[in-house]
Formats: C-alpha cells, structure tokens, sequence
C-alpha cells in the first residue's frame, strides 16, 4: 500500500515576486490571475518557485547543480538536464523534480516530480498600483564624466500581499525508478550516450560490456552498496520490421545504414538514509527560503503552515487557507479548521505494534502515539492520534489569538523534520513494496 506523502501549504509575505512579459519596452507588469468576482491577485509561477528551491538547496545545502545539454533538431532544440552524465543518484534535483530527456523521434525519457508545487498565489487582491522609475544617479555619473545625462525611464507594477503556496512530497518515489514504468528503447548510438550516466556504479567487470550493449542484467552500486539495475536487451522485432533494425543513418558514403536497437530498462532504490537526508533538507530550506529578482530579495519563510503525513497525495488544506473577505490580515479560520479537519482524515498510520510517537514535548500533537488505535486525553476526554503541521506568528493576523495551540511555523516544521529522522519513520519509509500495512486512523 501506499506510504502516502508530505504535504504543507505555506503563507508568506512578498513583494513584485514574479514579472510578466511587459508592455512595450519600458513597461514591467506582474503575473495576474483574475477571478470570478472581479478581484486580480498577482502570483508567482511554480516555475520561479522551484528555482528559489533549487537554488538554495545548492548553494545552502550542497546539491549537486545538474548539468544542461541541448537537444533535438533546428528550432526545436530544447535545455534539458544531460542524462549521459547525471541521473537521480547523485543529483537530488532531478530526483524531486523531474525531468524529460527527449531522443529522436517521440521517443523521451521522463521523470514525473517527486516534489510537486502549486504557484504562489496572493491572498490580498492587486488595486494596480504602479510606480515611476528613473536612473537618475546614473544619469548624475555621466554627466560627471561629460557624457549627456539623458534617464531611462520605466513604470512598474507593485504588489505587497500575503502568498500561499503548497508543496507535496511522494513517499513512494523518493530516490527510486521503478523499472516497470522506465522503459526506453534507444538506436545504438543513443543508448551508448545514455548509459554513460551509470556507467561508474557498473561493476568493473560488467562496464565494459555493459557499454558495448551485450545483453544482460547489469547491478548498479554506491559505495559498495545495491541501488539498482539496468537490464539491457536488443529491440524485439515487429511484424514487418527489417530483422534487427529501427531506423536508418546516413553513412559518409552516402549509402543508408541499418542500425540495431536496444531496449533500456533503469531501476533503482537508494538507501533509506539518502532518502530522508533529501527531504529533510528540503524542509529546512523552505523555513528560510528567499527569493531574488531584479536587485530586490523577498523572505518566503513561513508565517503560517498547515499539513502533514497523509495518505492522500495532494495538498488538502491548500484551497482552505483564505482570508476572511474585505479583510487583509485576518484568516478564515472556520475554513481552516475544516482543513485541519480533512488532513487529520487522511493521516496515514502504520499497523505494527511500535507505533509512530513524536518523543518532543512540544510536539503538536502532545507525544501521542500514532497507532490504529485511538487514544483517549485524559484532560478533554477526546482521542486525537494524527499527526499533522500546525504554525503561524500570531501577531501577523488580526485574529492570531484564534489559533492559542498552534506553535511558531519554524517550531512546527522542526518537529516534522525531528520525525522523518526518526528510527519510526525510517522504518516506515524502508518498507519492501507490497508489504507495507499502512491503514488509515
């Protein structure tokens, strides 16, 4: 069964987070979304969103920065990640969010993200306010330099607003390819380029054959432990088709070529640790994330956060988490409540007799354990056994005082990361496909 995923929705606070194409040349205006009853929120792309991820976990917390290649033919090229020299075993980012490697013809290698992300969207509505903008220091210089102190001008778009954003990590498919569905089929030339990408975690005995396309089963290892395989097999013929051949090439001759393919099946599952040290990292860069454009810098860290571990694979709360309307700093909290509400339903448990329980004393859900069973509080003679993310800075929101049992949104999301690097959930993450008896609470 399923071992669910992380979700959180996040409220920050930012300004001019995302320019649009403009209008004209010295018009810089906001990406806008307009909604059914006339309001225009501005947001910042999911796309802007991942680079101020990635960018930090580079440069903060070491991942490896993947290397782009061009590929395809004339126009058409296309940047795409080089897989004749990276894949998901050294390169976290291509691991959480995905990539396509396109081949000749519609033939593509494709990782679906891991890690998926809404955009950022405003909660506060966008009047449209603008401003004028000149160079007019520059212009002093030059003038001082006896050149012609002539300003370029420029209007912008300006919006200070609360954001939410969400974020839902797939347990399942953190740090592993599952060879049932990563079946390529590749003309020798291809297949040769993309093999060189494993070709260090080939035994030396295997290498070389492996990279002269001999069939067979090929181990994959890291630091002498198993992560995977490649099984490697000449293209089964179709009815019809020229025996062992798919396509043609030219030859300098000028003459037509028949060249072999080869089908390409990638497996691979790193070491539990490799997995929750990627993620964990990943919570910590979203406590402090920024994001940079055009010389300015916006803090994205939290000021409100709600999620969990839950079965579901979608982030429930994100379309609950609202301000109360005609309001700019007070949230909806019977929305919210119901959110809460939603992913507590949805929290996943493990049936075993040692039960997930967060050791914190200021854990959100008071050390309870997460068993199938319920628990009883002796004070409200309630049971309450999920394990969701509750934070926010009370004095942000009008109605702060509302939410009293909630902890600071970096507290909160410690005691997340203080749980994924549990023995429990290490336990819980390393369980074999198939066997995993998780059972919703």
């Amino acid at each position: 069964m399923t071992k669910g995923a992380i979700t959180l929705t996040i409220v920050f606070e930012g300004m001019n987070l995302n320019r649009d194409e403009g209008v004209g040349g010295n018009i810089q205006t906001l990406k806008k979304l307009h909604r059914g009853d006339g309001l225009v929120h501005t947001f910042m792309s999911r796309q802007a969103l991942r680079y101020a991820i990635s960018k930090k976990l580079i440069e903060e917390f070491g991942w490896k920065e993947t290397e782009v290649t061009r590929r395809g033919e004339g126009e058409k090229k296309t940047n795409q990640f080089n897989m004749s020299k990276a894949n998901i075993i050294e390169y976290e980012e291509m691991d959480f969010f995905g990539y396509m490697y396109t081949i000749r013809g519609e033939n593509a290698f494709v990782r679906s993200a891991v890690c998926k992300l809404t955009p950022a969207i405003s909660l506060e509505k966008f009047s449209f306010d603008q401003s004028f903008n000149a160079n007019h220091e520059m212009v002093k210089r030059a003038i001082k330099c006896g050149e012609e102190g002539v300003p370029n001008l420029w209007h912008t778009e300006d919006h200070l607003s609360l954001y939410k954003y969400s974020f839902v990590i797939d347990l399942d498919k953190v740090g592993k390819i599952d060879y049932k569905e990563k079946k390529i089929v590749l003309e020798e030339k291809d297949a040769k380029e993309f093999l060189k990408g494993y070709e260090k975690y080939i035994s030396d005995e295997d290498r070389e054959k492996c990279m002269k396309l001999t069939e067979g089963e090929y181990n994959l290892k890291r630091n002498g432990e198993d992560i995977g395989k490649i099984i490697l097999k000449k293209r089964k013929k179709k009815e019809g088709e020229e025996k062992e051949t798919e396509g043609e090439e030219e030859t300098k001759k000028g003459k037509k070529q028949k060249t072999t393919s080869y089908e390409i099946e990638i497996e691979i599952n790193l070491p539990v640790d490799e997995k929750i040290r990627r993620i964990v990292d990943f919570l910590n860069a979203i406590k402090t994330l920024s994001r940079g454009i055009q010389g300015n810098t916006n803090s994205l860290a939290p000021l409100f956060v709600i999620g969990g571990i839950i079965s579901a694979k979608t982030p429930l709360a994100h379309p609950l988490v609202e301000l109360v309307p005609g309001t700019s700093k007070k949230l909806n909290k019977g929305m919210i409540d119901y959110g809460e509400k939603i992913l507590k339903d949805s929290s996943i448990v493990e049936k075993t007799n040692e039960c997930f329980q967060i050791q914190s004393g200021k854990s959100n859900i008071d050390s309870q354990n997460l068993c199938p069973e319920k628990k009883e509080n002796k004070e409200s003679n309630q049971t309450d056994t999920k394990y969701i993310v509750k934070g926010i800075v009370k004095d942000k929101f009008e109605n702060g005082n509302e939410f009293n049992e909630w902890k600071d949104p970096k507290d909160a999301i410690d005691e997340l990361i203080k749980f994924v690097n549990s023995e429990k959930f290490k336990n819980y993450l390393d369980k074999k496909d198939g066997k995993n008896e998780s059972t919703k609470n």
